[in-house]
């Protein structure tokens, strides 16, 4: 194909996209047109400490993870040669023994990498380059799209479509069946901060908020997903561990949120709900889940973490007698 053809073709596919995923698969589409061959790979490169504008890179905390399934991979012998290039320059391409590697930069703490088998010549490479650069900038205003203005954390948005997508590609690659490939869900909610609000103001309320998003941050892990969903209430989704390490990863940030000492307030807690996604369940079932357990979290005293399952069993969410039969031991209203 005319290189000037597939390169505005690239072009207006790229710009009709509207989420990370599309822009993901329209980029490799774009690339497997102008280049021919194989299709190539995009693997997802992060440091495990979290992004950090003050520590250096390290090899052995680089995780590396393959789209769109983003499975760990073992580190490519290329990677501390790329990883060097590239904190000089944002998108270029470098020639390997094996064929060409596409850097795309780094958004939000993670670099992309495409991986092509064999050469290509200049024309090429250059026609590559010039759109791996627009696929950099349309990344860049979605993450910032899908960010929360106020703690940077992801929005309510981005998480209607990415928990969606994610059960999705589970319910569609029946070989992940491990406990330990399905995603977890937690809503987390802070307790009586309508109070906080009421007593000092919203601009106090906003600082609040945003000294727990840093918490968050310090809480999880770099690959789990963390969401302000609306006002006090945020979301979690862990990924890549087993129940007793979602149960320790909560129990952890709500301990963090106790005993973190918040100005002007004697004491700031935090009720949280989880529940594990399946392979039956819609994703709006599982939200519907760790919404209950939160409920049920607040009901009960407040600055607890309460899975689904221990408390209503296997019961179908969809049933809710055995809801209505939970006695509950405090005010379960407001927050």
């Amino acid at each position: 194909m005319n290189l000037t053809v597939a390169e505005y073709n690239a072009i207006n596919s790229l710009t009709q996209q509207t989420d990370y995923r599309g822009l993901c698969d329209c980029l490799l589409a774009s690339i497997t047109n102008i280049a021919g061959g194989k299709s190539p790979t995009l693997l997802e490169v992060y440091d495990d400490r979290g992004p950090s504008g003050t520590q250096q890179l390290a090899l052995d905390h680089m995780v590396i993870r393959e789209y769109p399934s983003l499975d760990s991979q073992d580190q490519p012998a290329w990677l501390a040669a790329a990883m060097t290039a590239t904190s000089a320059e944002k998108i270029r391409i470098i020639t390997q023994d094996t064929g060409d590697l596409i850097c795309t930069g780094e958004i939000a703490g993670v670099w992309r990498f495409v991986e092509i088998d064999g050469h290509r010549d200049i024309a090429v490479q250059n026609c590559i380059e010039r759109v791996a650069g627009i696929f950099a900038n349309l990344m860049l205003l979605i993450d910032r799209f899908e960010r929360d203005p106020l703690t940077t954390l992801l929005n309510r948005q981005s998480f209607d479509q990415r928990f969606k997508d994610l059960i999705e590609y589970h319910l569609q690659n029946p070989r992940r069946k491990r406990v330990n490939d399905l995603p977890w869900l937690a809503i987390a909610d802070i307790d009586h901060f309508k109070q906080v609000n009421d007593t000092y103001g919203h601009l106090f309320g906003d600082e609040i908020l945003l000294l727990v998003s840093q918490i968050m941050r310090r809480a999880f892990r770099f690959d789990d997903l963390l969401f302000r969903y609306g006002g006090e209430e945020f979301i979690i989704i862990l990924n890549n561990t087993d129940h007793a390490g979602a149960d320790l990863a909560l129990e952890r940030f709500r301990r963090a949120i106790q005993n973190t000492i918040f100005p002007r307030l004697d004491e700031m807690t935090m009720s949280i709900g989880w529940a594990g996604a399946t392979t039956r369940d819609h994703y709006s079932a599982i939200i519907h889940k760790a919404d209950k357990a939160l409920y049920y979290a607040k009901g009960n005293g407040r600055n607890r973490v309460v899975n689904y399952a221990t408390v209503f069993g296997d019961d179908d969410v969809g049933d809710d007698r055995a809801y209505e039969n939970v006695l509950f031991d405090g005010d379960a209203t407001g927050s």
